[in-house]
C-alpha cells in the first residue's frame, strides 16, 4: 500500500491488558466475578499481560514501519465497571502499556468504544502531545475540554447517520465537532465512530468531507 502512494492509518494492532484477559481468557462473566472473587491474582495478571503486550506491539509497530498502533478498547465504558474498579483494574496498567508505546516511539491511538465520557480525567493521565484519542459516543465538547491540551481528537460522526441520514444532517453533525472543537483550539481529526459504513450513501460521504472543508478551513 505504501510503495502505491496509499498512506496506512495505522500499521498495527494491539489491546489492553484487561481486554486481552477478558476477551480471551476469562469471559464476561468470569471477569466481572474476579474483579471480586480473585482481585490480587487478576491485578498481577493484568501486571504481566501489559508487558507481554508492549514488546509484541513495539516488534509489530517497528516492523510495519508506522508509528501509530490501533487500539480497540472494548471493556472501559462508562457501563461496564464503576469509576473505582476502573481506575483499579483496568486503567494502572493500560497506561504503563501506553507510556512503553510512547518511550518507544509509537504513537497510541485508542478507540474508546461506546460511551467514556465518566472516564476523561483518569485517561488524562498521559504525556501531552503523544497520543490519538478516537471516541464512538462520548461527548466530544466534553472531550475536548478535559483532554484538548493532552491529545489529538478522532471522531465521533454517528455512522447510523451516515447510513440513514440526509447529506444535510452530515452537514450538521460536522459543523458541530469543527465549533466545538477544531474551531477552539482542539486537534481534531474527522471520521466517524469507527470508519465510515460500507452502506453509507455517497452523497452523505460527501457531505462529511465537504463539510470539514467548508468549516475547519
Amino acid at each position: 500500500m505504501t510503495e502505491l502512494g496509499f498512506p496506512l492509518a495505522y500499521g498495527s494492532i494491539s489491546i489492553s491488558p484487561y481486554d486481552f484477559i477478558a476477551d480471551y481468557f476469562r469471559g464476561a462473566t468470569g471477569m466481572m466475578k474476579d474483579l471480586y472473587r480473585h482481585r490480587d491474582k487478576l491485578l498481577e495478571v493484568l501486571e504481566k499481560s501489559q508487558r507481554i503486550l508492549l514488546d509484541q506491539t513495539v516488534a509489530t509497530a517497528r516492523a510495519s514501519g508506522n508509528p501509530i498502533v490501533f487500539i480497540p478498547v472494548h471493556w472501559a465504558a462508562d457501563n461496564f465497571m464503576s469509576p473505582k474498579q476502573f481506575e483499579t483494574f483496568w486503567w494502572p496498567p493500560f497506561r504503563k502499556m501506553m507510556i512503553g508505546m510512547i518511550d518507544a516511539g509509537l504513537i497510541p491511538m485508542p478507540m474508546w468504544e461506546a460511551d467514556c465520557t465518566k472516564r476523561l480525567e483518569t485517561i488524562r493521565d498521559i504525556p501531552a502531545g503523544k497520543c490519538i484519542y478516537w471516541f464512538e459516543r462520548t461527548d466530544m465538547q466534553r472531550a475536548f475540554e478535559v483532554l484538548g491540551d493532552v491529545a489529538a481528537l478522532r471522531g465521533n460522526v454517528s455512522p447510523s447517520l451516515m447510513t440513514t441520514g440526509t447529506p444535510h444532517e452530515v452537514d450538521a453533525a460536522v459543523r458541530g465537532l469543527v465549533e466545538n472543537v477544531w474551531n477552539k483550539g482542539g486537534n481534531l481529526i474527522l471520521d466517524t465512530a469507527f470508519g465510515i459504513p460500507d452502506e453509507a450513501p455517497v452523497e452523505n460521504v460527501r457531505a462529511m468531507y465537504a463539510a470539514g472543508r467548508k468549516y475547519g478551513s
